[in-house]
């Protein structure tokens, strides 16, 4: 029996809304782009581009298709550390230095990058279809220039599960912050350095040959004052050279680091004084990166990384080399990873000494990615060089579990019904791992109280959503019924879903649970299923126009005007009530044409 081909999934995205404010006054497109996977453009008409004009985005609102085979480990790497980029164009005459004026009536508008931005897909990497509204923000590649940024709301959904039978056990995240000490001969043209960091053998495989398997390397380092960096981590997969995006708020991560605690908690190289009181941080200049990879760990390779830990014949080497130059290796250093088979280690962040090599000979494993065969090369000078400080690099490897526990399924490892998408954004967040319940509640309603517009309380509230076996439990309903309905308003339609779900298991809330599941269910697109909760809410003895009203526009939308007129009708019983505006915009939003205007009244069954 041959083993089944793994099912096809497609990943959809569709723009719902664009807020950009010079698309009064240019024309904008904004492009769609993965290194590694195809993606279609779904349109009634014959253009082979992966991009949303706005000129024309009102009439037809592209949907985009990612091909992603479900539990597919390549497919699933493709995405770990690549997030979809966004790239805003705007078409704009030539420099006017560069063309002559009289030339400028007969030139062609050239387009020019404006704007970055990313979607990072693993959230929706889960083991159930997923629907969900989604914003994304666009921010300027040269403020000078463009200030503006654009922020995309998008609908993204699949048919299938992505995953079926795999099982997600860790997060790995690898940051590298920045180069100290580097001498004036490296330190002087710095855009063309490489930092590789690969796994390597201790003890030689043949005389004087060492296994190397590639793990990520860092580009695009710049020369700063070290205290006027920005503290967050970048993306170094959509760091792009020629957009020269490098200070672009969009390829930010949402991990961040402490300037002033650099060199604090540091494991150094062992034997070596690094000095650290020695640097001044607002006169010294080092070699920026900032830059982060993160890798995602089955359950299977989880136990695979456990069992080389364990026989400690790795470390990890990190060589430093200029692009130009692949074969020469400038300065390399190495890092121990015996301290992770510790019970309870989760993240480090190591001090590592960077010299010149000594000549040796590498072998690239077959399992390695990197792209070239380096040799290491250590001429005489630069073992009589004195060096008065000493060269290092500053690498934090954090995970979300320590690779001593069990591999098991991150659901079940953070105790929550559902991996979250944060569990895959941060890492040096820490993350309680058992929340107590009744702490939650009482945490949240003191910030509720002090703040109610505030998101301290809705961050305690949500928290009791990952603590299984508490939703019969009344006390915590009036809690997360407060969540759904920021949920609500923050468009989190998912998560208000699971809030009113949780709810409506108590009598006490079923009307105000059913009317909050209902909105959401409506905004999600599951018109059938709203429609049967926003039912259910009339049959409790209170009035609520607005619900007759959510009633009419659903049987309209779905066709049903003789229903949607009778619903209409009980919405106005009480002419003095107003209906929501949020109900009208909807109302505005539909296709009169599409309304068929021949009303049979022996329609009923109402």
């Amino acid at each position: 029996v041959f083993p089944s081909k793994p099912a096809k999934v497609f990943l959809y995205l569709q723009p719902q809304n664009i807020k950009y404010a010079r698309a009064d006054s240019v024309s904008v497109t904004v492009s769609l782009e993965h290194g590694i996977n195809t993606i279609t453009k779904l349109t009634d008409f014959r253009q082979q581009d992966n991009e949303i004009n706005m000129e024309t985005f009102m009439e037809e609102k592209p949907t985009f298709s990612l091909t992603i085979k479900q539990d597919d480990l390549d497919d699933i790497e493709k995405f770990t550390s690549t997030p979809l980029k966004l790239i805003l164009y705007e078409r704009v005459l030539s420099d006017t230095n560069e063309v002559d004026f009289a030339d400028r009536k007969k030139e062609a508008p050239v387009r020019k990058a404006a704007a970055y931005g990313y979607v990072d897909l693993m959230q929706f990497f889960t083991k159930r279809r997923s629907h969900s509204a989604l914003d994304t923000f666009l921010y300027p590649l040269d403020v000078s220039w463009a200030t503006d940024s654009c922020k995309i709301t998008w609908d993204v959904y699949s048919l299938m599960p992505i995953m079926r039978e795999v099982n997600f056990s860790n997060v790995i995240f690898v940051g590298l912050t920045s180069l100290f000490n580097i001498e004036d001969t490296i330190s002087e043209n710095c855009d063309d350095l490489i930092v590789e960091l690969s796994f390597h053998s201790k003890d030689p495989i043949e005389e004087e040959t060492y296994e190397k398997i590639f793990i990520c390397r860092y580009a695009g380092f710049t020369k700063q004052i070290i205290s006027e960096q920005t503290n967050f981590y970048k993306w170094e997969n959509l760091k792009d050279p020629q957009l020269q995006n490098y200070k672009s708020l969009g390829i930010y991560s949402d991990i961040h680091f402490s300037i002033d605690n650099l060199f604090s908690n540091v494991l150094c190289t062992e034997d070596v004084d690094f000095k650290f009181d020695d640097i001044d941080m607002d006169e010294d200049y080092a070699l920026i990166c900032n830059s982060m990879h993160r890798f995602i760990l089955t359950d299977r390779i989880h136990v695979d990384l456990e069992k080389h830990l364990v026989c400690d014949k790795h470390d990890i080497i990190v060589e430093i080399y200029k692009d130009s130059e692949p074969e020469t290796v400038l300065l390399q250093g190495f890092i121990d990873l015996s301290l992770f088979m510790y019970p309870g280690v989760v993240d480090c962040s190591f001090a590592v000494e960077l010299k010149p090599p000594m000549r040796t000979s590498l072998t690239l494993s077959r399992y390695s990615r990197s792209s070239a065969n380096q040799k290491t090369v250590h001429s005489e000078n630069s073992l009589n060089e004195i060096v008065n400080k000493t060269m290092f690099t500053i690498i934090n490897v954090c995970m979300k579990l320590p690779i001593t526990e069990p591999a098991g399924d991150l659901n079940e490892a953070f105790n929550v019904h559902k991996v979250k998408c944060n569990i895959f954004k941060d890492c040096w967040k820490r993350t309680v791992k058992r929340k107590k319940a009744f702490v939650c509640l009482v945490n949240g309603n003191v910030e509720y109280y002090c703040q109610p517009n505030g998101s301290a309380a809705m961050g305690h509230y949500g928290a009791i959503l990952d603590i299984k076996n508490v939703s019969g439990d009344s006390r915590f309903q009036l809690g997360i019924l407060r969540y759904g309905y920021r949920m609500l308003e923050d468009k989190e339609f998912e998560e208000a879903l699971d809030a009113f779900q949780f709810a409506s298991k108590s009598d006490d809330n079923q009307l105000i649970a059913n009317v909050g599941k209902a909105k959401a269910l409506y905004f999600l697109n599951h018109l059938k299923e709203a429609e049967q909760y926003f039912s259910e809410a009339t049959c409790f003895t209170i009035y609520l126009p607005n619900n007759w009203a959510y009633l009419a526009l659903i049987n309209l939308r779905l066709g049903e005007t003789y229903k949607a007129l009778q619903c209409w009708k009980y919405a106005h019983l009480e002419p003095d009530i107003l209906i929501h505006e949020e109900i009208l915009s909807e109302l505005a939003n539909v296709d009169i044409e599409s309304i068929p205007l021949c009303i049979d009244p022996k329609e009923p069954n109402f």
